[in-house]
């Protein structure tokens, strides 16, 4: 990412945080709201279309989709607008008028070529509303040129950076060609050094193989899971395999089984593990690693 673009993330970031005028402003370089008075004409003019709701905003709304910078301005803005209107009393019933919030909403999801970027760098370092706004708004968006640069930021610095990355992740369209990259990052994130990070990877790679159709993508992830040495990581990996049932993961959870025999792991994990093979399995009657082996030899596919 250049300097330049980098900075206006961060500039975005702190900028949701500042109030915005009664009819909307432009934030300079200082992070300062500018009025409407000091704008471009053309931005000036543009901004209160779109605020006021006014005729000829359909044909401001194009010229903004063809000027990089224009639409830049504006996504900045409308996150601001989205953030300042996060409340219940924003919210309106289906009978009521879109309120600020619905309507910046709908806006950034039409700009989406020129606000996904900015949602993705949101959602890493944005704080908690920021960022679960930032990630409501991409799973609406769903377009898959998105999903791979998402995934890019599971090598983000900051663990819960990586740790949101995965989470959304887990929501994002197929990537089409880009997909095998997609699970080459999760193969890798599986091994973070951060445990909640590697127990969010665990729960993706269940969730993502479901939606995608492609259990086998999720295999070396959750296989490598369940050699994890944290319960939690564990227990999420034993979580994904018993809502993807993928048959083939009966060998590694069986060994799972017979180590937290061998070590007195805590009940919870073992209950976890033997959810997972009976809900794959459907077998209700083998209750410890060797009956479970024996079960596998005789009735494997």
């Amino acid at each position: 990412m250049n300097t330049s673009l980098a900075a206006r993330f961060v500039l975005a970031a702190l900028a949701l945080s500042l109030a915005l005028g009664c009819a909307g402003g432009e934030k300079e370089p200082t992070g300062r709201v500018r009025p409407v008075a000091e704008l471009p004409p053309d931005y000036a003019t543009a901004w209160r279309a779109w605020y006021d709701e006014t005729g000829d905003w359909p044909e401001w709304r194009a010229k903004v989709e063809s000027d990089p910078a224009f639409s830049d301005f504006f996504v900045d803005n409308l996150l601001r607008v989205l953030v300042r209107h996060y409340d219940y009393s924003a919210l309106t019933t289906a009978q009521e008028m879109p309120g600020p919030f619905e309507r910046s909403r709908r806006e950034l999801i039409h700009l989406s070529d020129a606000s996904a970027p900015v949602l993705i760098e949101l959602l890493i370092v944005g704080d908690g509303v920021v960022a679960y706004l930032a990630g409501d708004l991409l799973d609406d968006i769903d377009d898959p040129r998105w999903t791979l640069p998402l995934a890019q930021r599971l090598e983000s610095e900051r663990p819960e950076g990586r740790r949101r990355a995965a989470e959304w992740l887990g929501k994002m369209p197929h990537a089409g060609e880009e997909e095998e990259e997609v699970w080459r990052l999760l193969r890798e994130a599986v091994r973070d050094p951060d445990w909640f990070v590697r127990a969010q990877v665990a729960l993706t790679a269940g969730e993502r193989s479901v939606a995608i159709g492609r259990l086998d993508l999720a295999r070396p992830v959750l296989v490598q899971a369940l050699e994890d040495e944290d319960l939690a990581v564990l227990q999420a990996a034993c979580e994904a395999l018993h809502r993807s049932r993928d048959v083939r993961a009966v060998p590694a959870l069986v060994r799972l089984y017979r180590r937290l025999e061998e070590t007195a792991t805590d009940l919870a994990t073992v209950r976890a593990a033997q959810a997972a093979l009976v809900s794959i399995t459907g077998a209700r009657g083998p209750d410890s690693s060797k009956e479970w082996d024996a079960w596998w030899r005789e009735n494997r596919p």
